[in-house]
C-alpha cells in the first residue's frame, strides 16, 4: 500500500540525510532530499511537498529562516525543526525590522546577516527579555563577564557600541543609556 506522502528533507549531514531519506522511503514516502536551505527553498518554489523536514543549523541558509520563507509560501505545509531543548527555549526576537536569532549569534535585515560574537548575543538577549524595563549594568556584567569590576565594565561598553552599530539601519531601534542603572532596549513605530 502507497500513502504517497511527499516529504522534503532538508539535512547538510549526507550520511544522516541519507540514514532518514533511506528510513522514510522504507515506510513509503516519497522523499527528496537537499543539503541546505537554499536548495530546499528552491525545491519548494518548484514542488510541493506535503511535510518539510528541516535541519536547523545548514550553510546558505538556516533552518528557522527557510521554515519563514516555507511559511510564506505554503502556509499549511506541515514543518519539524529538530532542536535541542535550549535551542526551543529560544529561536527569535524582533528587534524593531531586525531579526535576532540567538541560537546561531545572528541579527538579520532583509538579506544582511551579521554574526555576532557569544557576548554580543548575550547581551542582546538580555536586553530584549528585558524590553519596555531597565536591564541592570551590575546584572549584565555579573552573568555574561562573571564579575562586575571596572575593566568588565568597560568591555561591556566596546560590546554595546558594538551592537548600537549594527542596530543603526533601524531608526527605531536604540539602546539607550539609563543613568547610574543599566540599559533599556527601546522599539518605535
Amino acid at each position: 500500500m502507497s500513502i504517497n506522502i511527499k516529504v522534503l528533507l532538508v539535512e547538510d549531514d549526507p550520511n544522516f540525510g541519507s540514514i532518514m531519506k533511506s528510513y522514510l522511503e522504507l515506510n513509503e514516502y516519497v522523499v527528496e532530499l537537499k543539503k541546505d536551505g537554499k536548495q530546499g527553498l528552491d525545491a519548494v518554489q518548484k514542488d510541493s511537498f506535503d511535510i518539510c523536514i528541516l535541519d536547523v543549523m545548514m550553510p546558505e541558509m538556516d533552518g528557522f529562516t527557510l521554515a519563514k520563507e516555507v511559511k510564506k509560501l505554503h502556509p499549511d505545509l506541515k514543518r519539524h525543526a529538530q532542536l535541542t531543548e535550549d535551542e526551543s527555549k529560544l529561536l527569535d526576537f524582533q528587534v524593531g525590522k531586525f531579526t535576532f536569532t540567538f541560537t546561531l549569534r545572528t541579527l538579520t535585515l532583509d538579506d544582511h546577516v551579521q554574526s555576532l560574537s557569544p557576548k554580543e548575543a548575550k547581551l542582546l538577549r538580555m536586553l530584549c527579555e528585558s524590553r519596555d524595563g531597565i536591564l541592570l549594568r551590575k546584572e549584565a556584567l555579573v552573568k555574561i563577564w562573571g564579575d562586575d569590576n571596572y575593566f568588565n565594565g568597560r568591555s561591556m561598553d566596546v560590546f554595546l557600541a558594538r551592537l548600537r552599530k549594527y542596530l543603526k539601519p533601524d531608526p527605531a531601534v536604540e539602546i539607550a543609556n539609563i543613568h547610574g542603572n543599566g540599559f533599556r532596549l527601546n522599539i518605535g513605530e
